[in-house]
């Protein structure tokens, strides 16, 4: 059952000694993934696939891998090394498990590079549009995000601040438009899938009210649900 489910599931996966960093077993995934063909990897220490930047060597990984094994699984972003030496990003989730009555460290690995790709896009596009954007978790209503011109809309410096008084300290809330009504707003777009365009009062920090034309859109930003509010 372990050798076919090893080789069925569709990320990289490594097997390695927590000691000894010594490979034990690794998938066809993560053979294609970093360029080697999998007898080149079998017996090799982990640092094979690492790169040399001290942040990604074989001491930080020592350092996480003992994480896992007093606090338990562990989730984070690192960098590998082809065999071509060209480097790039993954997901790993590591956990200490127990493979024939041994400790061993299994490692999931995802390869991220197009997932940063389009982070960076968004990061880029975020801020130089004129729209004021506001990004929502559908979870709590709560801002996880906004851009420049959203800030500016306001009247405030930062999004701590504007997370701290959220969406009833910027609304008029006397008039109705409280942080309930737009959670319900928020909640029916995440839920169904589809763009709602609503008028909202808002208020600045000065206390100006004024009138807004908000489009809420769901999306996937960094792998997590979110609702864009584009004003």
């Amino acid at each position: 059952t372990y050798e076919t489910l090893f080789d069925k599931i569709p990320e990289g996966l490594v097997v390695h000694d927590p000691e000894t960093g010594e490979l034990v077993d690794v998938n066809e995934q993560f053979c294609e993934m970093n360029g080697y063909e999998r007898s080149e990897l079998l017996g090799e220490p982990i640092g094979t696939v690492m790169t040399e930047d001290e942040a990604y060597g074989p001491e930080a990984a020592k350092e996480i891998i003992q994480r896992a094994r007093t606090n338990g699984p562990q989730r984070f972003e690192w960098r590998n090394q082809r065999r071509d030496g060209e480097t790039f990003p993954v997901e790993v989730h590591l956990t200490v498990i127990e493979l024939d009555d041994t400790e061993r460290v299994l490692a999931n690995v995802q390869d991220i590079t197009e997932r940063k790709r389009r982070e960076r896009d968004y990061e880029e596009i975020f801020d130089k549009v004129t729209d004021a954007i506001a990004v929502f978790d559908p979870a709590d209503t709560t801002f996880v995000d906004v851009n420049d011109s959203y800030r500016e809309m306001f009247g405030y410096d930062d999004l701590e601040t504007i997370q701290q008084r959220g969406i009833d300290g910027l609304s008029a809330t006397d008039e109705g438009y409280t942080a309930e009504r737009a959670a319900e707003f928020i909640q029916e777009v995440s839920e169904t899938g589809e763009d709602r365009t609503v008028e909202w009062r808002g208020e600045t920090r000065d206390g100006d009210q004024f009138w807004i034309e908000s489009t809420l859109a769901p999306a996937e930003i960094g792998g997590e649900e979110r609702v864009l509010s584009i004003q």
